[in-house]
C-alpha cells in the first residue's frame, strides 16, 4: 500500500519541456506567465479559448500587485469583461504566473457542490426512510407472528380445530402482508436507486386485472368484503405490465385492509379519449382531511382507522405514484371520510398517446 509519504514532490526539473506545456495547458483554470517586463510569455489552452491577452496597464497591474491574490477584469473574445480573482506566484528569474478563476466558473461550480449536497441529502433521506419502514412497519407483523405462534404452542393441546384454524388464518395473512411490504420495500429501493427500467407495452387491463385478483380474492372472502371487478374485455393500455400489476396490487390490497367486514371493493377501467382509467372503488374508513395532502408520501406516523390500520400503509400508494409517473400517467384519488374511496389511475391507451404525453 502507498503512503503519501512513499510519493514524491513534483520537481520541476525532473519534467522535460513537454511534459510541462502539457500539464499547464491542461488545467482547468486560467493561467497566464509573463516576463519581469510585463509581457506575456505563456497562456493555457482555457485562457486562449476564453481571452484575449491583457493590456499593457492590466499587465503592469498583474507585475506590481501586492499580495498573492489580485482582482483583475479581463475583456473576454466575446467582448464582456469577466470578474476574476488571480494567484499570483513570483519566480526567481522575475517572471509572474497568475492562475485565476472567474465568476462564472465559481458559480458552475457551486451550483455542481450545491447539486452533489442534494443528492447527498436524498441518499441520507432515503436511508432514513428506509430505517423507518423496517422499525415501523416491519416491527409490528413480526410481534403478531410471534405472538399467534407463542400462543399456539403454549395451549396447543387445549385449543379444539376452530381456535387453531383462527391463529393459522391469522398468521397466514400477517405473512402475506409482510411478502406485500417486503415486495414494494425492495421495488421502493431499486426506484431510489434509479434502477427501475420502463418496458411498456400494449397490456389487456382485464387480464392484468384477473392476476391481481386473484392474489386477494381470498382475503375479501376470509374477511367478508364483496369483491367486483367491471373491466371491459379487451381493453388495453400502453404501460410497463410488471409495474401497471404492482400499482394495482397495492391499491386493491389497500382498499380490502380499509374497508370493514361487510363492506364492497370493486376494480373498473374506462376508455377516457386517449387514455385510459383504472380505477380502484371501496366502500371502507375513506381518508381524513389531515392525510389528504399527505397521502402519497410514506409517513410511518400516520394512523389510519379500520381493520386494517395496524397491518401499516403508506409505502404502498407512494410506490404507487412513482411508478405511475414513470408510465407517463396520474394518479389520483376522491375520499369522502367514513364512507370510502375510490383511487384512479390514468395511463396512456396507445404509444402515440404516451409520445402526447411526454410533448413529442
Amino acid at each position: 500500500m502507498i503512503n503519501n509519504g512513499d510519493i514524491k514532490p513534483l520537481r520541476i526539473d525532473d519534467l522535460d519541456r513537454e511534459a510541462l506545456v502539457a500539464i499547464v495547458d491542461a488545467a482547468p483554470r486560467y493561467v497566464l506567465v509573463i516576463d519581469r517586463e510585463g509581457e506575456p510569455i505563456a497562456v493555457n489552452r482555457v485562457f486562449r479559448e476564453r481571452f484575449e491577452l491583457p493590456d499593457e496597464d492590466a499587465r503592469k497591474r498583474f507585475l506590481h500587485a501586492e499580495g498573492d491574490v489580485v482582482d483583475l477584469r479581463l475583456r473576454g473574445k466575446d467582448g464582456e469583461e469577466a470578474e476574476c480573482v488571480w494567484s499570483k506566484r513570483n519566480l526567481p528569474n522575475g517572471a509572474v504566473v497568475l492562475y485565476g478563476i472567474c465568476a462564472n466558473q465559481l458559480t458552475a461550480e457551486s451550483r455542481k457542490f450545491a447539486e452533489e449536497a442534494q443528492e447527498l441529502r436524498q441518499l441520507n433521506e432515503n436511508k432514513n426512510r428506509l430505517f423507518s419502514i423496517i422499525s415501523h412497519d416491519l416491527r409490528a407483523p413480526f410481534t403478531s407472528l410471534l405472538g399467534y405462534t407463542d400462543l399456539i404452542i403454549e395451549d396447543y393441546d387445549e385449543m379444539d380445530k376452530q381456535e387453531t384454524l383462527h391463529f393459522v388464518r391469522s398468521i397466514n395473512s400477517t405473512a402475506k402482508s409482510m411478502f406485500d411490504l417486503l415486495n414494494n420495500l425492495l421495488e421502493w429501493s431499486r426506484l431510489q436507486m434509479g434502477r427501475v427500467d420502463v418496458r411498456p407495452e400494449t397490456i389487456d387491463v382485464g387480464a392484468s386485472a384477473d392476476r391481481v385478483s386473484k392474489l386477494l380474492v381470498q382475503n375479501a372472502e376470509q374477511k367478508g368484503v364483496e369483491f367486483s371487478q367491471d373491466v371491459q374485455p379487451g381493453l388495453t393500455a400502453w404501460a410497463d405490465p410488471r409495474m401497471f400489476e404492482t400499482v394495482l396490487r397495492n391499491l386493491l390490497s389497500n382498499a380490502l385492509k380499509f374497508t370493514d367486514r361487510g363492506g364492497k371493493v370493486r376494480v373498473f377501467a374506462d376508455v377516457n379519449g386517449d387514455d385510459v382509467i383504472v380505477g380502484v372503488e371501496d366502500t371502507g374508513v375513506g381518508i381524513s382531511e389531515e392525510d389528504r395532502d399527505s397521502i402519497f408520501r410514506y409517513d410511518p406516523n400516520r394512523k389510519p382507522k379500520g381493520e386494517g390500520a395496524d397491518k401499516g400503509a403508506g409505502i404502498g400508494l407512494s410506490l404507487c405514484r412513482s411508478l405511475v409517473e414513470k408510465m407517463n400517467g396520474e394518479i389520483d384519488f376522491e375520499s369522502e371520510f367514513g364512507v370510502g374511496s375510490t383511487f384512479t389511475v390514468r395511463l396512456p391507451a396507445t404509444p402515440s398517446a404516451a409520445k402526447k404525453r411526454k410533448g413529442g
